[in-house]
């Protein structure tokens, strides 16, 4: 119905649980986290698999599981929201809304091969959803302070999906540059290729400092395309960035050319 409430699980970022407008606590932790979980999951959890991941030492892990799936339902606003059989339990998602759910169905709608062109411009509509959906991290990290739980299982799943939402956001900024730079708005760009390489810990994107470095060749910054390529010079023999070690070479050349007739003037219309 329009205008009913629904119970919002945003777990990019700091973890915040909503009813309508206003926030709502879950005082046990265990309740909590078992939330969190289910939001990550668009289809029902074995009860089996939930309980190797809370309780993997417990050899009354079911029981447990039991228990706390009662006091969760009893703090949730609507009993409803928890779907729950002998063997299955999930989340009724016309009465929930996960931040999760709905970042992941985007990055699947926009990683169709057609729009990974990165020499295409997108469309208007799947350029906004891909900005919307990359702004909905409120912090770099998934479960931002949740900090060490008891379980290493959980905490092995919380790391791994950590690593692979982060993926798919960095991604997305990646998409979000290509398409700045195609339309011609190189500061635009650059701004994005900065938030790839200040996030890219495990990297993942190459890519992204030679674009940087195109970039400002582009805005015509001969120096500080100059220093930052000199800086990533020793990063070029590594097997990570193998794949951009001849082109970035080239285009240093260039940028070395360029300063020297230039004597390192900028653009003045370059930032």
């Amino acid at each position: 119905m329009i205008g009913e409430k629904k119970l919002s699980v945003q777990l990019l970022g700091l973890p915040l649980i909503t009813w309508g407008e206003h926030t709502l606590t879950i005082p046990r932790k265990q309740a909590r986290l078992i939330l969190y979980f289910l939001a990550c999951h668009k289809s029902m959890v074995a009860r089996h698999d939930l309980g190797l991941v809370f309780w993997p030492e417990s050899a009354n892990s079911r029981q447990q599981l039991r228990d706390h799936l009662s006091k969760l339902r009893a703090e949730l606003p609507d009993p409803e929201i928890l779907q729950t059989d002998r063997d299955w339990i999930g989340l009724n998602y016309d009465l929930v809304n996960s931040d999760v759910i709905t970042f992941e169905d985007n990055y699947d709608q926009v990683s169709l091969p057609f729009l990974s062109n990165a020499n295409r411009t997108l469309p208007e509509a799947i350029y906004r959803k891909i900005l919307a959906s990359v702004t909905m991290w409120k912090a770099p990290q998934f479960m931002h302070g949740v900090g060490v739980l008891d379980s290493e299982e959980l905490n092995e799943w919380i790391e791994e999906k950590n690593r692979k939402l982060r993926f798919k956001w960095l991604n997305m900024m990646l998409r979000i540059s290509q398409h700045l730079m195609m339309v011609g708005d190189l500061d635009g760009a650059l701004d994005w290729l900065d938030k790839i390489s200040e996030n890219d810990e495990d990297y993942n994107f190459p890519q992204a400092i030679y674009l940087r470095l195109e970039v400002l060749y582009k805005l015509g910054q001969y120096g500080k395309a100059y220093e930052f390529g000199q800086t990533i010079i020793d990063e070029t023999d590594t097997e990570w960035y193998a794949e951009y070690k001849l082109p970035f070479e080239t285009l240093m050349q260039k940028i070395k050319t360029e300063r020297n007739l230039t004597g390192v003037r900028e653009n003045p219309l370059a930032r």
